[in-house]
């Protein structure tokens, strides 16, 4: 996918508020863009917390279960002075 911004035009398909799909290639002529992505990585830095929280709760069970399994889990465990662990 392609980005294009109205006034950084450099693409031959591009255009204004449009898409344009070519060769595969989906051509965003958004000319609004830059006021649209801060609300688009809020929302992903959003769900991708909640999707990591979500991954800390058993159903099953109504608790919050550490898996050192999970390989998500397990590379965000912090261990200080070897013994004591402490999860981020």
């Amino acid at each position: 996918m392609i980005l294009q911004l109205h006034k950084v035009v450099n693409a031959a398909y591009t255009k204004v508020d449009e898409i344009v799909e070519k060769n595969g290639v989906t051509i965003l002529g958004e000319k609004n863009i830059l006021n649209k992505l801060p609300v688009s990585a809020s929302n992903l830095y959003a769900k991708n917390l909640l999707n990591f929280v979500l991954n800390l709760y058993d159903k099953k069970n109504n608790k919050i279960n550490i898996n050192l399994e999970d390989e998500i889990i397990n590379k965000t465990l912090v261990k200080w002075y070897g013994n004591r662990s402490f999860y981020i």
